[in-house]
């Protein structure tokens, strides 16, 4: 060990429970970030999942969110769609316990279009949800968006009674958006 090091190791000894904490996230989001550059997706996702649990336990809420959104792109990009989702789906969760709704949206069809590839019954039922946030919030575009797509996925698996009801509601909030 190098006298460098050494000092390092002996200074270490006086910092507070929260900069060891602090130092340690700092590390875990050093390699997260070379892992995602070296492409190596797992690896940095579940040192973006170290660094939101350390980021909790020490209050940095918002922070901790971003990280673990980091972390379900991460799973996204190795092709681990399960748990991308499960992560969003604590996001969306957490989300909604910091009162901002417009973001619970965001992530909530996020998790809708994942699941529109393999599971498009489940794609409609967050896309509901997602409209449904956005309606909270009166985000008219997000509302829009998601009633077509969910219209389209009616519409492709012949559900025309469904796609008729949806089509009503994207006439609805149309007229809604003309008369702003």
């Amino acid at each position: 060990m190098s006298t460098e090091s050494n000092w390092s190791n002996f200074c270490d000894l006086f910092l507070s429970n929260e900069d060891k904490t602090r130092k340690l996230i700092d590390k875990y989001l050093e390699m997260a970030l070379q892992y995602r550059l070296d492409h190596k997706w797992q690896l940095a996702a579940d040192n973006y999942y170290n660094a939101f649990e350390k980021l909790i336990e020490i209050n940095k809420n918002n922070e901790a969110l971003k990280n673990l959104m980091l972390s379900g792109e991460c799973y996204e990009n190795c092709d681990m769609v399960p748990k991308a989702v499960d992560l969003y789906k604590i996001c969306s969760e957490l989300y909604i316990k910091t009162g901002d709704i417009k973001k619970t949206a965001d992530i909530v069809a996020k998790i809708g279009k994942l699941y529109e590839t393999y599971d498009r019954h489940k794609a409609v039922e967050f896309y509901c949800k997602a409209v449904n946030y956005y309606k909270s919030c009166n985000e008219l575009y997000g509302q829009k968006t998601y009633l077509e797509k969910i219209n389209q996925i009616y519409l492709d698996d012949e559900n025309f009674e469904d796609a008729i009801k949806t089509m009503k509601d994207l006439i609805a909030l149309i007229l809604k958006q003309d008369d702003k």
